[in-house]
């Protein structure tokens, strides 16, 4: 996922930016409405629903951009939106729009640490000025498309194992019949039982998917 810009002949405004784009410089910055930034391949990313605050935050805090790149960006205000279930229990019930964690537990900053290859005062310095952006964006499950679908056993992406048939050696009791008559096969599996996950995609960000596991009812 690349970050292109367009070239400015005549504006004034136009400086060069933070490096957030692996190497790429940012013509402009998000003030410029001459030559607008293009993302033909990181639009769709949930993370740039809020686009002028994202650059605008990049382009006021370059230290983000010492540490992280454009797309470890983009991961980490992801990573953020997947745990806000889990941070808003750290949070005072009685708010009636919580704000942020002004400092992360010291699991989930270690989380982000290990995830993200930062040292520990650098993961605390991005959080504090990226978990605003991620915090005012829903949550994959706030999606709606999902609410209908999840329920249902319909989900973006279902995981099913490579195989139909059990691959136990022992486990060729049953024979055909016809023309292969008494030559064994392999017993089909049931579907056991379907379990919600968490599908972590580079174009989509962190998703809702569905996965399926079978079981053979000879072997226990």
């Amino acid at each position: 996922m690349a970050l292109t810009t367009k070239e400015c002949p005549a504006c004034e405004l136009c400086a060069p930016g933070p490096d957030i784009s692996h190497g790429r410089r940012l013509s402009h910055p998000p003030r410029c409405s001459s030559s607008p930034v293009y993302l033909p391949s990181v639009y769709h990313s949930p993370a740039l629903m809020e686009l002028s605050t994202f650059l605008s935050t990049l382009t006021a805090h370059p230290e983000v951009a010492k540490h992280l790149d454009f797309n470890a960006c983009l991961a980490f205000i992801e990573l953020i939106q997947l745990l806000k279930p889990a941070l808003q229990l750290y949070l005072n019930p009685d708010f009636e729009e919580p704000m942020p964690l002004s400092e992360l537990p010291v699991d989930i900053l270690k989380f982000f640490e290990l995830s993200l290859d930062l040292d520990h005062e650098s993961a605390k310095m991005i959080w504090e000025i990226l978990c605003p952006i991620a915090w005012a964006l829903g949550s994959p499950s706030d999606i709606q498309a999902f609410d209908y679908g999840l329920s249902r056993g319909v989900a973006f992406f279902t995981f099913i194992p490579p195989t139909h048939t059990c691959l136990d050696p022992g486990c060729n009791s049953k024979t055909r019949t016809g023309k292969k008559a008494g030559v064994p096969y392999s017993r089909e599996l049931y579907q056991e039982k379907t379990v919600a996950v968490t599908v972590f995609t580079q174009d989509f960000g962190p998703v809702p998917g569905l996965s399926v596991s079978f079981s053979c009812k000879a072997v226990t």
